[in-house]
């Protein structure tokens, strides 16, 4: 975050990480605080609300009450054609006292606007790495008395989206929810992975756990009941619904793998381990979920669900999102049904994948329908 002595009259902040971009915007309130002795009147507009321009009359006209005006737009890569060449209009000369913060998750906006707001007032704000993550979580942890393992941080990572905004916010619960299960209420607590699939199973009425549950029991009603829940509260695209089916079955078949070697159950469900990093398989509801996949789905049939998945993850990248819960529902019964087998033709999709697309789900068209 640079450290200005004065403020820019105009600031555009662009890239995918809102956490670190969320707390830059609180810096330049608090800059605008001392500048102007806390005379300073905040307005937040987004692209649906800019169309009789509203944020241009907030940042042209004077206010009867403060001494300066701080004007946040959102989602700035949204705003039409007209909103565009106003902005652009108003960043080439802007009020003294006004403050302008533009706001997108893309990486580039409209070039006219981008070029005129001028690249000393653009900042992007990148994803995390992945060491950087960790290293945040366990910075997190720490400062309130608690460790998170290795694989505890492996298993949290695949499940929350990849923004410290998100990471702090399931944090909190996470801790919370943490001490409220501690017995003594003080000392170190040591998390584990088990601690973070128990947080994820009790955090939310239903989730990619629960889902995998009606999955594991060839419960396909349930399995779509499960799915249209998540697909209502927007979790459905995001990365977390994918790397949580993976990472169970892949659980799975390494489970298999070692019941295949003439390991007894309970010895293979305490050296599982996904992609090599353990993932022991603990506590009675959890070993019950995994003995019934065992014995639901081969090994075999875990190998196609997992390319299964990975296809249809790249799948949707490629179409149009009204479309996504479609193809959803398909790798679903896909993968309840067929086992991860059989292809599905391009043309049930409405023509919107290219019949001989490669990572089109696999799955037979005649039997969606049925």
């Amino acid at each position: 975050m640079p450290h200005q002595s004065s403020l820019f009259p105009v600031y555009l902040l662009l890239g995918p990480e809102t956490g670190k971009k969320g707390s830059f915007v609180k810096h330049i309130q608090s800059q605008c605080a001392e500048a102007y002795n806390g005379s300073t009147e905040l307005h937040r507009f987004y692209p649906f609300e800019t169309e009789q321009c509203e944020a241009m009359e907030v940042l042209r006209n004077s206010s009867l009450f403060a001494d300066h005006r701080l004007v946040i737009i959102s989602q700035v890569e949204e705003l039409n054609q007209v909103m565009v060449q106003a902005l652009s209009d108003y960043c080439a000369h802007p009020n003294d006292d006004a403050t302008l913060v533009l706001i997108s998750s893309e990486n580039k906006i409209s070039a006219k606007l981008q070029q005129t707001v001028g690249k000393e007032q653009t900042i992007m704000f990148w994803e995390l790495f992945e060491n950087q993550k960790k290293e945040w979580l366990e910075e997190y942890f720490s400062s309130r008395s608690m460790h998170i393992t290795e694989e505890g941080i492996a298993l949290f990572l695949d499940l929350v989206d990849n923004n410290t905004q998100e990471m702090r916010s399931t944090a909190e619960q996470f801790a919370s929810y943490l001490i409220s299960r501690s017995e003594s209420g003080t000392g170190r607590i040591a998390i584990t992975e088990a601690d973070v699939e128990s947080f994820v199973y009790h955090s939310k009425k239903e989730n990619v756990f629960t889902l995998f549950d009606k999955i594991a029991q060839c419960d396909l009603r349930g399995t779509l009941e499960i799915f249209h829940t998540l697909q209502l509260a927007g979790e459905i695209q995001s990365a977390p619904f994918f790397a949580g089916l993976l990472w169970q079955f892949r659980r799975l078949l390494h489970y298999q793998e070692m019941l295949a070697q003439r390991w007894q159950s309970d010895e293979a469900m305490a050296k599982t381990a996904v992609l090599g990093v353990p993932a022991r398989i603990i506590g009675k509801r959890n070993q019950g979920i995994y003995r019934q996949a065992a014995k639901n789905y081969q090994a075999a049939d875990v190998r196609n669900i997992i390319v299964l998945i990975q296809k249809n993850e790249s799948l949707i990248r490629e179409i149009r999102g009204d479309v996504h819960p479609l193809i959803l529902e398909l790798m679903l019964y896909a993968i309840v049904v067929n086992k991860g087998k059989g292809t599905l033709s391009g043309q049930y999709c409405y023509g919107l994948i290219g019949e001989n697309y490669p990572g089109a789900p696999m799955m037979q068209p005649s039997a969606a329908l049925q």
